[in-house]
């Protein structure tokens, strides 16, 4: 089962990558493509109109930035979790609403996007401290020959 808490009274931060969608097309607004997405994907979601605002739009790809106003972020998460009573229908809505911008759903992120992940990007557990030679006298490994990693040769790191 999937639980979200959510705070109904502040803005909840929606992510939307779009694969296949023109740039060019989303950056400079054509035909007011930003605004006619976000009236279909309300619609999809089923809130009021202009309850999802469109903030950005990331280069290199369509990625949409925005947020959607309180309280309707727990209409977008109970559809997105399957708690909805009509949820396939939603999420159906969702994927037709994207190709009519030419563009299919890669993902759809809610919440905070600059998680602060410093201390989980790596274990430490795996951590290994090398050496510049065999005489070196620290404690860490040193090896002369190539080693087979992936049946690829993986040479000690030297810092060279």
């Amino acid at each position: 089962m999937f639980f979200f808490f959510l705070n109904t009274v502040e803005k909840l931060p929606i992510s939307i990558h779009l694969e296949g969608a023109d740039i060019e097309e989303w950056s400079i607004n054509s035909n007011k493509i930003q605004d006619k997405f976000s009236s279909t994907l309300c619609e999809a979601f089923r809130i009021p109109d202009r309850s999802i605002r469109i903030t950005g739009i990331e280069n290199g790809s369509v990625i949409i930035l925005g947020y959607v106003l309180p309280p309707y972020g727990k209409n977008i998460v109970e559809s997105l979790n399957g708690t909805a009573p009509d949820s396939p229908m939603r999420i159906e809505a969702v994927r037709k609403c994207c190709l009519a911008v030419k563009g299919k759903v890669e993902s759809i992120t809610l919440g905070e996007f600059g998680l602060s992940i410093d201390h989980k990007l790596m274990d430490p557990m795996w951590n290994r401290k090398y050496l510049w030679s065999r005489n070196d006298t620290n404690e860490g490994e040193y090896w002369e020959k190539p080693i087979s990693r992936g049946g690829k040769p993986y040479f000690c790191p030297s810092g060279l």
